[in-house]
């Protein structure tokens, strides 16, 4: 090993998760990270759940929509992730090439089409589930995976936690006041 690649290595800081069964994964990627917490359970919950969505639609309506596999639900979440850094005003400009936020690699990667409609199939919930309302009864897949993310995560020696306000100014239960801050009115965050 290089000098360099030596280097490289002692810059990045390393993670160590256990999560359920597994102890000691080491998260120095972000794909590993969401692999982790998106594995194949949620994933085939995904696609089932759209899938009886298409179903149900091609039925009733008479349509032939094509059918979604787990890769198309990948590349659609690696698209959302990636769109977290740069936010674009619309996501149509990300497959415009006359606008700024065109970019090559998602227009390559899925059609504009197939993404809205994967966007518009996309739920965790069940009719049932939205008539009744999330705060009145978690989905099982949501209790999952908020099952993975508490059980997940030990705070090691080089974490800090820090407290800080997020501006918001609409009637909230737990907004907050503090003169001395830049944004006096706000949501207290962790």
């Amino acid at each position: 090993m290089s000098s360099v690649q030596n280097i490289k290595m002692i810059e990045i800081r390393k993670a160590f998760i256990t999560i359920g069964n597994r102890p000691n994964i080491e998260f120095s990627d972000p794909l590993t990270a969401f692999n982790c917490f998106f594995d194949n359970r949620v994933m085939n919950f995904c696609e089932t759940r759209m899938n009886k969505k298409i179903y149900k639609e091609n039925l009733e309506k008479q349509k032939d929509n094509k059918y979604i596999t787990k890769p198309e639900i990948y590349l659609f979440f690696g698209i959302l992730l990636s769109l977290v850094s740069t936010r674009p005003r619309n996501f149509r400009d990300c497959w415009n090439k006359n606008k700024i936020a065109y970019n090559d690699r998602i227009a390559k990667t899925l059609l504009r089409k197939r993404f809205y409609f994967l966007h518009y199939k996309f739920t965790l919930l069940s009719k049932k589930d939205m008539k009744n309302g999330l705060i009145a009864k978690k989905p099982k897949i949501i209790k999952y995976l908020l099952a993975l993310f508490r059980t997940s995560f030990y705070p090691g020696e080089h974490m800090v936690i820090d407290e800080t306000i997020c501006a918001f100014k609409c009637r909230v239960l737990n907004r907050t006041y503090s003169p001395g801050k830049p944004d006096k009115f706000g949501i207290k965050t962790y």
